[in-house]
Formats: structure tokens, sequence, C-alpha cells
């Protein structure tokens, strides 16, 4: 079952609200299954914030603690800064389904999402590796050993 239409439409709201009137961060993108449609009444908010500084991880605690405590349900944060670097599949999801909730600089998200997508295009090759590797062994139920020098 998801959440309704009013819901969905009042958390992405009581977001755009949140982030307006605090830190000046030059974006923030709300993914995930609410940016999607298909969140169920237990989905969790996933929000990537592009902080464009070093990370305070206190205050990023507390944006968790307050927007728990104002959506009523769980909150994953992620940093956007260098995130494809770090996750270049991450960043890419991200890219391609994601409602920007707030974009005060116009530039930094555009250029996000243009080393989201070179990134991604980099990396590939090996996330498809990584994927059929990972098929062939949970098809020969194979899936909890730890062999990593046989070849499928």
């Amino acid at each position: 079952m998801k959440v309704t239409n009013e819901t969905h439409t009042a958390a992405i709201k009581t977001l755009q609200e949140y982030f307006k009137s605090g830190k000046q961060y030059p974006f923030v993108l709300l993914f995930g299954s609410f940016a999607s449609g298909e969140a169920a009444p237990s989905s969790d908010v996933d929000l990537g914030i592009y902080v464009g500084k070093e990370p305070d991880f206190l205050e990023m605690g507390r944006h968790i603690s307050t927007l728990e405590s104002l959506l009523q349900r769980r909150v994953d944060l992620t940093l956007l800064d260098d995130l494809e670097a770090r996750n270049p599949l991450l960043a890419f999801e991200i890219l391609n389904q994601h409602i920007p909730l707030l974009i005060r600089d116009n530039e930094r998200y555009i250029a996000f999402k243009t080393r989201a997508q070179l990134a991604y295009l980099d990396a590939r090759p090996l996330i498809e590796a990584n994927r059929e590797a990972l098929q062939k062994r949970i098809e020969a139920n194979r899936i909890g050993e730890r062999n990593f020098a046989t070849t499928y």
C-alpha cells in the first residue's frame, strides 16, 4: 500500500519549508521511494544535501532528528558533495529520479548532475561486471561463500 497523495504532498511541502527557512544550502534533493511515488507507510525519506563545504555532522544529526519529528518517519540524509567519486551508482540513481526541494545555486546543481552522469559512465563497465558476477553467484547458490579467485 502506498502513501496517499495528500501525505506525499504534505511531506514535500514540509521539507521545502524546512530547508527554505534554515541553513543556506546550495541545493537539497528528495530521492528514493518518496521521489518515485512508490513510498509505503513504513518508507523512510531519502534526502540529498549539497553542503558546499566541510559538513558539520552534528548539524546533520540535528536535521535528521528535527525532520523525523516533523514527518513522523525515518529520514536518511546523504551528502551530495563529491558523491559521484564515492558512489557513482548512487549519484546516478539520484540524478535519474529526484525531486528538487530547493535550488539556491543552479550552477552547482547542474555541475553535480554533469559529474554524476560522467562518473557513472566511467564506472558502468565495472558496475555491470559486478552485477553479472553477483547474479552468477546467486544462481549457483554460492552467495555466502568467500572465494575471490573463482571465475564463473
